[in-house]
């Protein structure tokens, strides 16, 4: 194998498929990435436990072959070399790369030791835009948990159906639903319910924010497949159950509050400045004309934000965790206005920008006040 490929793109295709390798393996063909090169293209090749990724780099291939590359051998070369084009050339239990001033000669070990990754499979399949796909994941992988004997909250759930994909994510003190329109093609897609791992969808999340078009989505039977531009990223499903979430979903709220998410985020970061670093809570009080923020540590003294609002009626209060507070606006995008509804005191918060996205977060016991 004998390919010329850019310094910068081909370092960033490493950095995604390097994440896909395990971290700690006794298996040194594990640790490397396959680069297969043919005709016109290139191909990386990493896999993990139950996680494969194939994506296509630009390059020019003067000579094809395949090769195992030592992925954090050669990300630290990538990232300190100065060459603009480098030269990647392959021998029996050898790899080198080289550039204007500089080379250097790496141990690779037999290629064949490492199978090759599949493309997506042919046939039936469901394509959302990579944009809003994007978008649910940041949405929701943040509010993601720890896993418990009864449920995978580590996981992420995925629901597919006919003319949308849902994902939803939950720590069990607060839930993220996001929805986006899809389209089937090709017959005989059923319903698909199934949980995925976070560190997969994190994963696809970077591929989606560079792809072109379209992502492809396809549910089978032990594993997911998502297509996005030129990567095909492949994940095992996780074992275990998923909290009914329909369930916990509240009624109306009495109060619906909209904010717009930048200046709502200053305001409650700004608040959260002093608060206990364990256990803090953040008072909200809504009035008529504005919102009042306020949080304390004891022994420190407290913050107070006030942000005008058009609110008028009732005043009501809830105390939020701080940090779920702020993740949550923070996925959002700041131009953006979220519907806050709001009940009481000890009823959950829901918020939503009317557009398939909903939130829940669980309230907190309200703080003392002086």
């Amino acid at each position: 194998m004998r390919i010329l490929v850019e310094r910068g793109p081909f370092l960033e295709s490493c950095r995604l498929a390097e994440r896909v390798l395990p971290a700690r393996t006794t298996d040194l063909s594990r640790v490397h990435v396959l680069v297969q090169a043919g005709g016109d293209t290139c191909t990386l090749h990493a896999a993990g436990a139950g996680l494969a990724l194939r994506l296509g780099v630009p390059a020019e291939v003067e000579q094809p072959g395949q090769a195992l590359l030592p992925a954090r051998q050669a990300l630290a070369i990538l990232r300190e070399a100065e060459a603009d084009v480098l030269l990647l050339e392959s021998a029996p239990g050898r790899v080198r790369v080289a550039g204007d001033e500089a080379e250097f000669d790496l141990a690779s070990p037999d290629p064949s030791r490492l199978p090759l990754v599949e493309p997506f499979p042919g046939g039936a399949c469901h394509r959302v835009a990579a944009a809003d796909l994007g978008r649910a994941l940041a949405r929701t992988l943040f509010a993601t948990g720890q896993s418990t004997n009864r449920y995978a909250l580590h996981a992420v759930l995925g629901e597919i159906e006919a003319d949308r994909v849902r994902l939803v994510a939950t720590d069990n003190r607060r839930l993220a639903v996001a929805e986006v329109p899809a389209e089937a093609h090709g017959e005989d897609l059923p319903l698909a319910r199934r949980l995925l791992p976070a560190t997969a969808l994190r994963l696809l999340a970077k591929l989606t924010a560079s792809a072109l078009g379209p992502v492809r989505i396809l549910f089978g039977m032990r594993q997911a497949f998502f297509e996005a531009g030129r990567a095909t990223l492949k994940t095992r499903y996780v074992e275990g159950g998923f909290p009914h979430w329909r369930k916990v979903l509240p009624g109306k709220a009495k109060h619906v509050v909209p904010v717009v998410v930048g200046p709502f985020l200053a305001s409650a970061r700004q608040a959260a400045t002093v608060r206990e670093r364990e256990g803090g809570r953040l008072m909200l009080r809504f009035e008529p004309g504005r919102v009042l923020l306020e949080s304390r540590k004891q022994g420190a003294g407290r913050a107070r934000v006030r942000q005008s609002l058009p609110l008028s009626g009732a005043v009501v209060e809830v105390a939020l965790n701080p940090r779920y507070l702020v993740e949550l606006l923070a996925a959002l995008e700041p131009e953006s206005t979220l519907l806050f509804g709001v009940t009481g005191p000890g009823e959950p918060v829901v918020a939503s920008d009317g557009d398939g996205y909903r939130h829940v977060l669980v309230p907190l016991r309200p703080a003392q006040r002086d």
